[in-house]
């Protein structure tokens, strides 16, 4: 087995031709998203599973400013079973880190894969509203948070998992003390979390708090694809 950073045409209809099949045999409709296929043949974004010189599975990314997305993938229904899907989603995965993403994100469709995104170690976000199981997994080491902040510490960020009229009536959920590199504002490790952009973010720095919702956060760049992505703070 091989996974294949730059398939071919011919690998493009060999897919093609089996996802018409799985569609046929009800075990399939990914052929219905066959132009996102093709788009991402163009783009560079189809990463091919290889047995024998043949296409067996298949899946479509992108990233977005450190976070990947699997927009489809699929094993050939004859090759399920056999350990194939999990092998090629790790060397999958292994590629996006490679691309200095620092994390992948996807929905569940159909909702039964659910279960096989969890063995490929994926855990659930739920969104606000949606009715779509989502799912992520980090692909670096981040920053822990902490229950009982350092009193010694004076830089801190604090998130709460709901807006700012109910963050006032609460604890937030998250507290993450921040260790820089030396003598600089750099982080040790990041920041990466999924979050909802209505959400209550908080900054203390030294003797300056930043509060606002995620929507509203001055600091732009920190928000990127559904995700909290910190890597230093501004002087």
């Amino acid at each position: 087995m091989t996974t294949n950073l730059t398939p071919n045409e011919t690998h493009l209809s060999q897919l093609k031709f089996w996802l018409q099949q799985a569609y046929t045999d009800g075990f399939s409709s990914f052929i219905e998203h066959w132009h996102l296929i093709e788009e991402a043949y163009e783009e560079q974004k189809l990463i091919v599973l290889e047995e024998n010189n043949t296409a067996i599975g298949f899946a479509v990314f992108d990233i977005d400013h450190e976070i990947a997305t699997i927009n489809l993938a699929e094993l050939k229904p004859g090759k399920r079973g056999q350990g194939l899907g999990k092998l090629f989603i790790q060397n999958t995965l292994n590629y996006l880190k490679s691309q200095d993403a620092l994390a992948v994100k996807l929905f569940c469709a159909p909702a039964e894969s659910e279960g096989f995104w969890r063995k490929c170690g994926f855990v659930d976000f739920q969104l606000p509203d949606d009715s779509h199981i989502h799912m992520f997994k980090l692909l670096t080491e981040t920053l822990k948070t902490i229950t009982n902040p350092n009193s010694e510490k004076t830089d801190f960020v604090r998130l709460w998992d709901c807006e700012p009229n109910e963050a006032r009536q609460t604890e937030p959920k998250w507290i993450w003390e921040l260790d820089y590199i030396e003598n600089s504002k750099t982080l040790i490790k990041p920041i990466v979390i999924p979050v909802f952009t209505k959400w209550q973010l908080e900054l203390h720095r030294e003797s300056n708090i930043i509060s606002r919702s995620m929507n509203r956060f001055p600091i732009r760049k920190w928000i990127r694809s559904r995700f909290l992505v910190i890597k230093e703070i501004p002087v």
